[in-house]
């Protein structure tokens, strides 16, 4: 059996969702391939849950987004000290980067959300010419794989100089594609200039993780959880939710008031947290429903889908890309209010109208927000009941044969770089949407 070797970078900046991304497809790809290895390099603002002897992780200089004061997004990369970062730090990642790829001399290089929006991939296109240079430049020829969300920022303008050189760029930079979601169709919506390289774009569906439900037996009183990912940008919606709480105490005949709300903030978050406890606390005083309504560190992404979304009574999230897959994997009612950044930000808000849409949730618009059609949000969220869209949920194992095969028939293949053709017998493996986990009749119960 021959060996193979897979870089994979992991895009920062995207949060919480992209270190349960990574974790999704490490694990994967150890689990169905015993030839192997396999290198993450990743930034270390979570702790990792995925140990492996055929897994290495490569921690980077850790780099955000700055939000400011108000909640908005500056499109600015800061260090773990809250500076703006400078060349030297770059310099920093661009070697480490560097390292791991002369060290390891993968077989395959998977760059993680390379196509997520145009102004998140412009901050660190840097590390991203870096590693496909390198793959260019190496004797060995190893294919450069590209991962993309279902829905993508920053790309919907046609007539945007910017992103058509940007994305021409990526057409000459990867070999394929891989877009996690429902549909090829629903991607080209939220980025129509990818038809300059439809081609190369193959359907992966969503990766989820592995780990097993919880039956309802183990799970103690359902609650209401409100998730916002792990950036301040949830601010608003988290100091919503706790008034909605407070006026669903007040409201006698309201069924959400009758059940505790479990408020889940990012943990790095210390300020915000305290300040969130803070309000909570007042409103629980005064309506006298003290541990009724906790605001804690959200907890890893296998807990949150396996103990505390599985059996809640209703999902208020921001639809991020894993919270819609643990939506459509548990069934549970939903509203979604998208962060929009005052029309900065539409990948969301594309994934909250699909949702929308399809019939399975209940979609209101951040400028809408309050506490009052917050709890009218999910009240008719509770009228739709468990419901669930039928999209493809076995992408991490469909990306990890992907690569497997594409490594092993690289390792026998003569031709340059510049000459290879799309191999028909990889696109041929194009998930049809047919292959889908299977859920039994009673509502929340996934086997």
């Amino acid at each position: 059996m021959e060996k193979f070797s897979v870089l994979y970078f992991v895009e920062p900046m995207m949060g919480l969702g992209s270190h349960y991304w990574a974790q999704v497809l490490a694990k994967a790809l150890v689990k169905q391939y015993e030839n192997v290895e396999l290198t993450v390099l990743i930034d270390d603002l979570v702790p990792f849950s995925v140990v492996h002897d055929r897994i290495n992780w490569i921690k980077l200089p850790v780099c955000r987004n700055q939000v400011t004061e108000h909640g908005s997004l500056n499109f600015k990369l800061i260090d773990e000290s809250g500076h703006e970062v400078d060349e030297r730090w770059k310099q920093a990642r661009i070697d480490c980067v560097s390292n791991a790829f002369n060290t390891i001399k993968p077989n395959v290089v998977l760059l993680h959300n390379h196509l997520s929006g145009l102004e998140w991939d412009k901050l660190i296109e840097f590390e991203y010419k870096t590693l496909v240079d390198l793959a260019h430049l190496a004797p060995w020829e190893p294919p450069v794989l590209a991962s993309s969300m279902d829905f993508i920022d920053g790309f919907e303008n046609q007539s945007d100089t910017e992103a058509k050189e940007y994305l021409c760029k990526v057409k000459e930079e990867v070999d394929y594609i891989l877009v996690c979601g429902a549909s090829l169709d629903l991607f080209m919506q939220s980025c129509p200039l990818a038809a300059q390289f439809q081609d190369k774009l193959i359907l992966a569906g969503y990766p989820v993780d592995s780990t097993p439900l919880l039956p309802l037996a183990e799970v103690q009183e359902p609650e209401v959880i409100v998730a916002a990912g792990g950036s301040e940008l949830g601010n608003q919606l988290f100091r919503a939710a706790i008034e909605a709480f407070g006026l669903a105490q007040r409201s006698p005949n309201c069924l959400l008031g009758q059940h505790p709300w479990r408020l889940l903030v990012g943990p790095h978050l210390k300020a915000e947290m305290a300040a969130l406890q803070a309000m909570a606390e007042a409103v629980t005083t005064a309506t006298g429903t003290q541990g009724r309504l906790i605001v804690q560190p959200t907890v890893s992404s296998a807990e949150y889908a396996a103990r505390l979304m599985h059996h809640c009574v209703a999902s208020v999230s921001q639809c991020g890309q894993s919270t819609f897959v643990d939506l459509e994997r548990t069934g549970v009612p939903a509203l979604v209010v998208p962060y929009e950044a005052n029309g900065m930000v539409q990948e969301q808000l594309y994934r909250a109208q699909f949702l929308h849409n399809s019939g399975r949730g209940v979609l209101l618009r951040e400028q809408n927000l309050s506490a009052s059609s917050l709890l009218a949000g999910l009240e008719q969220a509770l009228a739709i009941g468990p419901k669930r869209i039928g999209v493809n949920l076995t992408g991490a194992e469909f990306v990890a044969k992907f690569i497997h095969d594409l490594a092993l028939s690289n390792q026998h293949r003569s031709s340059s770089r510049h000459s290879r053709q799309i191999d028909t017998h990889l696109r041929a493996r194009q998930p049809s949407g047919a292959s889908q986990p299977h859920f039994t009749d009673t509502p929340y119960l996934y086997r």
